[in-house]
């Protein structure tokens, strides 16, 4: 009996979501709508090469374990870095297509992306939700893509957070109704251009539970229902 009980546990505990990393992917997609500068380039436009204008498309993604742990905590916010292999961020605006994979060695926590997460419910502000990845070490030489962040804004006080859990943000628009992505070019003297988007469609996707998941907790759940009948 106790090693019938034993097994069930086992096969319940494999089964459980929570034993289970859950992959979270984001998708993105929107218009260019400005581009600005420091005021030093020129034209910001031939600056960068002259791919990426107002009305140019973009699209992206980002993947990440949703039960990943904050590295910084505050009363109204978390930071949750994505460490290399634990997820993605992609995006792509003209000629331009990125894919964040470097570490800052000063600031390793902040992974190859971080997520923030704001919850203004004590305060007169809307919640929101970053996505930020910084692509390189600082600009050598010439303007290049050097950080691309993602601002997610809520419309009414307070809302739409309820917690600082990356599992609980609802990633939609009609949660996030001020939606933005920020492309930020760079050279070695701080002259930059800054091209911004506004994002028209966001969609999550969570996987289903895998086959064997869902035939493990049925196997568990018929050895239990067999082994309390043998008792009855």
């Amino acid at each position: 009996m106790q090693t019938i009980a034993l097994v069930t546990a086992l096969l319940i505990a494999g089964a459980s979501p929570m034993a289970q990393a859950v992959t979270v992917r984001v998708d993105f997609s929107g218009i260019v709508d400005s581009i600005g500068d420091s005021g030093d380039v020129g034209d910001p436009v031939a600056a960068i090469g002259g791919s990426v204008v107002p009305g140019t498309a973009f699209s992206g993604h980002f993947t990440f374990d949703d039960s990943v742990a904050p590295f910084h905590v505050s009363d109204s916010g978390s930071e949750h870095g994505i460490t290399p292999g634990a997820g993605e961020f992609v995006s792509e605006v003209g000629a331009f297509t990125t894919d964040a994979s470097w570490v800052d060695p000063g600031d390793p926590l902040l992974g190859i992306f971080s997520i923030f997460l704001y919850d203004a419910a004590a305060g007169p502000d809307p919640s929101s939700v970053g996505a930020a990845a910084t692509l390189s070490p600082p600009p050598t030489g010439d303007l290049q893509l050097y950080i691309i962040e993602l601002e997610l804004d809520g419309d009414l006080p307070g809302e739409p957070l309820d917690s600082l859990s990356l599992a609980d943000v609802p990633w939609s628009l009609a949660a996030f109704p001020n939606a933005r992505v920020n492309w930020y070019f760079q050279n070695d003297v701080g002259s930059y251009v800054d091209v911004w988007g506004t994002i028209d469609s966001l969609s999550v996707t969570v996987p289903e539970p895998s086959a064997g998941a869902l035939g493990a907790a049925m196997l568990a759940g018929l050895i239990a229902l067999g082994f309390r009948r043998a008792r009855g």
